[in-house]
């Protein structure tokens, strides 16, 4: 289950760009990180959530709602 109480507010904001349709490079360049600190971010955001990506992500937040 993907609590969002769990994850940390970098992690929330990665979701929030992630939402917004934002590649890897452009959230690192929001949060001041490098693209391939996205990409761990957002697997162990995916391991956390129980989906395998981008689209499973966001079915599952928008469930959520």
């Amino acid at each position: 289950m993907c609590d969002l109480k769990n994850l940390s507010d970098e992690e929330k904001e990665i979701i929030h760009q992630v939402m917004e349709g934002k590649t890897n490079k452009e959230i690192g360049d929001k949060i001041c990180k490098s693209h391939r600190t996205v990409e761990n971010k957002l697997s162990n955001i995916y391991a956390s959530c129980d989906v395998k990506n981008r689209l499973g992500l966001i079915q599952k937040i928008l469930k959520k709602k």
